[in-house]
């Protein structure tokens, strides 16, 4: 075997080449610092000359925007004197005032924006979700009505916060007709939170009343979305959906239908609805029975008093709490001292619920 001990001592040749490549890397990296610098510097002094002309453009507009709104309408804002390239910005300061402004000044601006939103809303189909959302919201605000297909289309989209924001849009209560638009589309929000769903929905007002119970009612459409309405039902505190909701619990159930059925039963319930509620108080599943004796406690008669009081047994803590909560109105409640001042096992869930009862 022939070796070249000198090429093993001293590998000249490798540590020219790691030498090059490491002046190289280095070279590229001083390079990339010094246009990142550029850029920055560059980037910097663009927004800083944008800003400022926008404040000029801000201090010409802005007392032509109060004459508009002012009790003099008849100086017009005309439209030639807003630039192409200031068209988007324009629509974006009449957005300030729209927050603000309500009734006839509200209308007077937003109608000066008019003529430039066709061209801000083009903006929709190539931006990013941000973007979209913020297009959506602006059309939503200063020209509802117009573009009120756009609006709902923006449902389909395929960001979450375009959904969110055209969602946000359509549950007004000064047009609960559109409410059927987000019902429609409610399998959309599978990610989103029951309660959160329900509360932006409820915003809408109890106009919406009876496109939430056919909603509810449907057993073609998915549990989660007849939950979500069964939900927005009680926050609008609809009393007409407690016959729903026991008609429902006769038919079966699913754990979220009918916790939340109960709920309303339990709030809007009549003793006629206490067959299904009774019946819903023996199950294995402890949430749905915990629910069960709430409504139990608001609804229930006389007779019920015994099945309260052995609920009192119950493995659960919360059926325990539920049912100690409808005794505490009642003449046994002595039942819970004797509970709270012993080894019971719920003592000290009695004892809560006489605090609860300043007891």
């Amino acid at each position: 075997m022939n070796i070249n001990l000198q090429n093993i001592l001293y590998p000249y040749g490798s540590l020219n080449f790691y030498f090059l490549l490491l002046i190289m890397v280095t070279g590229f990296l001083l390079l990339f610092s010094f246009v990142f610098t550029i850029y920055t510097i560059v980037l910097r002094i663009t927004n800083y000359y944008n800003e400022r002309r926008r404040q000029q453009m801000e201090e010409i507009w802005r007392p032509l925007i109060l004459s508009a709104i002012s009790e003099d309408r008849k100086r017009l804002f005309p439209s030639k004197n807003i630039k192409s390239k200031d068209e988007s910005f324009f629509v974006e300061y009449i957005m300030r005032y729209a927050w603000v402004l309500r009734g006839e000044e509200r209308d007077a601006v937003n109608k000066l924006a008019y003529p430039f939103l066709d061209k801000f809303a083009e903006k929709y189909n190539k931006a990013d979700p941000e973007t979209r959302a913020y297009v959506i919201r602006i059309l939503s605000v200063i020209r509802f009505e117009k573009y009120i297909d756009r609006i709902i289309a923006a449902l389909d989209d395929t960001s979450p916060l375009v959904v969110m924001v055209a969602a946000h849009a359509l549950a007004k209560k000064e047009h609960p007709q559109y409410i059927g638009a987000i019902l429609n589309k409610l399998e959309r929000f599978e990610t989103w939170s029951l309660n959160y769903i329900a509360s932006m929905i409820a915003t809408a007002g109890s106009d919406v009343a009876p496109e939430l119970r056919r909603t509810y009612a449907n057993k073609s459409l998915s549990l989660r979305v007849r939950s979500i309405a069964a939900e927005t039902l009680w926050m609008i505190k609809d009393y007409a959906a407690a016959d729903i909701a026991a008609s429902l619990l006769e038919s079966g159930y699913d754990r979220d239908l009918a916790v939340t059925s109960l709920r309303l039963i339990k709030a809007f319930g009549h003793p006629r609805h206490l067959p299904q509620v009774r019946e819903l108080c023996k199950i294995d599943d402890f949430v749905i029975r915990a629910q069960a004796f709430a409504a139990l406690g608001a609804i229930g008669e006389r007779p019920d008093i015994d099945l309260m009081l052995k609920a009192l047994n119950d493995d659960s803590a919360w059926v325990v709490l539920h049912a100690a909560r409808g005794l505490v109105s009642t003449k046994y409640k002595s039942r819970l001292l004797e509970i709270a001042f012993s080894e019971h096992k719920h003592a000290e869930v009695a004892r809560e619920v006489l605090q609860e009862a300043d007891l």
